[in-house]
């Protein structure tokens, strides 16, 4: 299974505020994990200091991969499957499409009534 908190990637969830995930990595809870991969064996998470600050590279949070094994540990009733994740990315997709053809609708019916105005 996949998991992340970046909108960009393809194993975006957006989880309930209830939702905790349990990242670990060989063993280890992975505090501030961005995407964790159990196939693919790799954690992507934010670098912090001792002062718990983030660490920034050009203005950016930097983040640090590491590699071996990873379990993620989901809460009890946590849907594993795939489209739990497709669908935030599919609504988004089809708010967009919608808003684009209304707007394109808007303007058709604006060039038409200048059309019968003048």
């Amino acid at each position: 299974m996949r998991l992340s908190s970046d909108e960009k990637d393809r194993g975006y969830c957006a989880l309930l505020p209830n939702d905790r995930c349990v990242v670990t990595l060989d063993g280890v809870q992975v505090r501030y994990a961005v995407t964790a991969d159990e196939e693919a064996g790799y954690v992507i998470h934010y670098l912090r200091n001792e002062a718990d600050e983030y660490y920034l590279v050009d203005g950016e949070p930097a983040t640090e991969t590491l590699f071996g094994k990873v379990v993620i540990v989901t809460p009890e009733g946590f849907p594993r499957n795939r489209l739990y994740w497709i669908i935030p990315r599919a609504r988004e997709l089809i708010r967009r499409w919608y808003r684009s053809r209304v707007y394109f609708l808007l303007y058709w019916l604006r060039s038409r009534a200048r059309r019968i105005v003048s």
